[in-house]
């Protein structure tokens, strides 16, 4: 009897002993379930986009930040500076540098891994100037210039067709001079972006001036200027639209890409 008793009152001990060591251990049941944490699918931002000058300048975004997400705000691009992330006040603030080449577009994003909002930022280039299309029949010629005063809708037997595309009047990174020439025996206007042009191969050719500043190589934003010549008239023809002649059509050979230009 004894040692049953003795048998009982261990195991008695142990339980006990194990009930006070698991009240110790666990958690008070107010804490006992973990709060998960909140993602951002129900964040969303004000404005969603932005326009600059060329000159560039400061901006807020407000972010409206109901499910309490741990966000964050990065740039796509090396002229959008994020200046300031603030998630007790939800603002983002961010700079734009200033733009002394064409028009360009990024973007800021903000969010978690998962989740994120984009807000656009587009800024202005410096300004451009019309490059104006000019036919005239009677001699065969097409003229091309930043000037519209020169021939106006129209004169001097050149009709006006439209602008071929968009350039700049003075030189801006990353341009070179279009220059212009003009051949008195046969009528022919002829602009070219190479030094070694026109050479010995068009000697009657005397430079004009300088008309306007274009880009030698693609970037963004630009399209090409394509180069074609009429051997039989002697005419050089420049155009955006590469569906008018195509490799060369109606007596015009396709020489290439003069340059680039702005649509």
């Amino acid at each position: 009897m004894k040692s049953t008793f003795a048998r009982m009152l261990m195991i008695s001990l142990v339980l006990a002993a194990a009930v006070l060591w698991s009240s110790r251990v666990a958690p008070p049941s107010s804490g006992a379930s973990l709060v998960p944490q909140q993602d951002c699918s129900n964040l969303s931002v004000s404005p969603s986009s932005f326009s600059f000058f060329s000159g560039g300048g400061s901006a807020t975004v407000f972010v409206n930040n109901p499910g309490g997400c741990n966000w964050t705000a990065t740039s796509n691009t090396s002229f959008i500076f994020v200046t300031s992330a603030n998630q007790n006040n939800g603002t983002v603030g961010f700079f734009v540098s200033s733009n002394g080449g064409p028009p360009r577009n990024g973007t800021i994003t903000i969010g978690d891994n998962v989740f994120r909002q984009t807000v656009f930022v587009s800024q202005q280039g410096v300004p451009t100037r019309s490059f104006y299309r000019y036919w005239n029949s009677s001699i065969y010629n097409h003229y091309y210039t930043i000037d519209f005063g020169e021939l106006g809708n129209g004169a001097n037997g050149y009709v006006f067709e439209h602008v071929e595309g968009h350039v700049y009047d003075s030189q801006i990174s990353g341009t070179v001079p279009l220059k212009r020439y003009y051949c008195a025996d046969n009528g022919d206007h002829f602009y070219t972006t190479n030094p070694s042009e026109p050479g010995s191969g068009l000697p009657c050719y005397q430079f004009e001036r300088i008309e306007a500043y274009v880009f030698p190589n693609q970037v963004s934003g630009t399209i090409p200027l394509y180069r074609y010549y009429e051997p039989n008239a002697q005419d050089h023809f420049y155009t955006t639209n590469f569906n008018e002649l195509g490799t060369g059509n109606l007596g015009w050979y396709l020489e290439g890409v003069q340059c680039y230009v702005l649509p």
